[in-house]
């Protein structure tokens, strides 16, 4: 008799040998088109980075204890002979992976409007304070403003540090008017409109909006809760 079982996130009864049993906490098994979704949408999605097992999601303080274990280990699928990406999506999540990891504030993006590519630490020119685009269009990129340089460099760069000192000066402004706070791992802002104060930040960092310190580390969470308004 064929051993079947059933797939964690379509819950589709499958043929074993068809299914992988995914590095996660409680080792769940995926169905292969559903795991290789699960990893093309965290690479179209930092929301959704690193993959995480949804059968591992939990909530509440179960969420402080087990954090992290959901993660799906990576070397399982990112290698050809694993049948789940091909070799150019496997290329495009190590990319992604490079990119998520960045600090928000030091990412710079190709500035041309059709391209808009990351542009990793090994394209850029820190003394010239430029980074080329490899990834086809070959522009350059100013690493203060974050613009295209359409002048000479000389005359770019008075005009980008003066632009780029009254544009920081107008956000961090704007930031204190509307109590947004920043997160201390990335320094993204982030802006709580309704909900818990728990925040989860785009890098993976969580903290608490009132006090901005790192979440899980008090042990009783009414510590929390008090400071909120």
């Amino acid at each position: 008799m064929v051993k079947a079982v059933e797939c964690v996130l379509c819950f589709d009864t499958v043929k074993r040998k068809k299914t992988v049993k995914v590095y996660c906490r409680n080792k769940h098994r995926y169905c292969k088109p559903c795991l290789r979704y699960t990893f093309l949408a965290a690479i179209n999605s930092e929301a959704v980075y690193p993959p995480r097992c949804i059968g591992c999601s939990t909530n509440g303080i179960d969420q402080e204890q087990h954090a992290g274990s959901d993660i799906i280990s990576t070397a399982q699928v990112l290698t050809p002979s694993s049948g789940i990406l091909k070799l150019e999506e496997i290329k495009a999540f190590r990319q992604a992976s490079v990119e998520y990891s960045a600090p928000f504030r030091e990412r710079i993006y190709c500035h041309h409007p059709t391209c808009r590519k990351f542009l990793p630490m090994e394209g850029r020119d820190t003394i010239a304070g430029v980074a080329r685009c490899t990834s086809g269009c070959r522009k350059q990129t100013c690493l203060v403003c974050k613009g295209g340089i359409t002048t000479t460099k000389k005359q770019h760069d008075v005009a980008c540090k003066r632009s780029s000192t009254v544009s920081d000066m107008m956000f961090m402004d704007t930031a204190a008017k509307e109590g947004w706070k920043q997160c201390l791992k990335c320094t993204t802002m982030v802006e709580l409109r309704d909900g818990s104060h728990h925040i989860s930040c785009t890098c993976g960092w969580q903290f608490c909006y009132a006090c901005q310190a790192q979440w899980g580390i008090r042990k009783l969470r009414m510590s929390h809760i008090s400071f909120r308004t």
